[in-house]
């Protein structure tokens, strides 16, 4: 059970609004400095191409990561929202 399970919902909302493709699962991870987060995983087999995304809910500045599913560069896209961190992935990683 999610500690906070509101932002949990809201999280899933949102990762739904952007039609990732693919089932995933969400977990409750704690990061040393930027704290508790909620992170979504692409539930794929081992070596195939999967997404990531991470919502720090207790953080002040950007709190959505988003690493895409086909990347060039493994480093996340950062954003206030997720759609911003999913544009900023697209300028960064598809560029």
């Amino acid at each position: 059970m999610a500690r906070y399970p509101k932002a949990r919902s809201e999280f899933v909302a949102a990762i739904e609004e952007l039609s990732l493709r693919g089932p995933y699962f969400v977990e409750e991870r704690i990061a040393r400095h930027r704290g508790r987060f909620l992170r979504a995983v692409k539930d794929v087999a081992p070596g195939e191409s999967w997404w990531e995304v991470r919502h720090f809910f207790t953080h002040d500045g950007p709190c959505w990561a988003y690493l895409p599913e086909h990347r060039s560069i493994t480093q996340f896209a950062w954003g206030h929202t997720l759609e911003q961190a999913y544009l900023n992935a697209i300028l960064k990683h598809v560029s």
